[in-house]
């Protein structure tokens, strides 16, 4: 369906997901949402096992088709990309944990900033799962009118 109004479907399972785990507690009673998470804990450890293992089997076909010179475009690429994502999380994370405290006198007393190395190692750690991949999956099939090298991901 979002594909046919010119969306993601991956962006749209993401988005369903976010608004049922926001919404859930309205729908659900607390003894249940007790009950079911442990089960659910382990079923979303299975599917994010299982995703990685399907992307893993599409990377042997993407691999086979690419020659040099695509490798190293998109090696470039994937290092642009990284280092942009990186100094972008590390902006957000020194923003989000200075700026408040530099803007609301009352905020800085009441919660001191921390030293900068605990949040320099923050900025390392929150980039990571099935949310990222999913990230990656929204990326378009066509770039520059030349196709994405995919192997058919039927998740496109």
């Amino acid at each position: 369906m979002p594909e046919a109004l010119g969306g993601s479907g991956v962006l749209a399972t993401v988005t369903a997901g976010l608004f049922v785990s926001w919404n859930g507690p309205r729908f659900i009673s607390p003894a249940t949402r007790l009950q079911g998470f442990f089960v659910w804990g382990l079923v979303n450890y299975l599917i994010e096992g299982v995703i990685f293992l399907l992307m893993g089997l599409q990377a042997v076909v993407i691999i086979d088709n690419l020659d040099l010179a695509e490798w190293q475009h998109l090696a470039l690429a994937a290092a642009v990309v990284s280092a942009v994502i990186i100094a972008v999380r590390f902006v957000w994370v020194f923003t989000v944990t200075y700026l408040p405290r530099l803007l609301w006198p009352p905020f800085a007393r009441r919660d001191p900033a921390p030293p900068w190395q605990p949040v320099f190692v923050i900025g390392f750690t929150g980039i990571r799962g099935v949310v990222s991949l999913a990230a990656a999956l929204s990326i378009r099939r066509r770039s520059a009118m030349r196709p994405f090298p995919s192997a058919g991901c039927c998740c496109w």
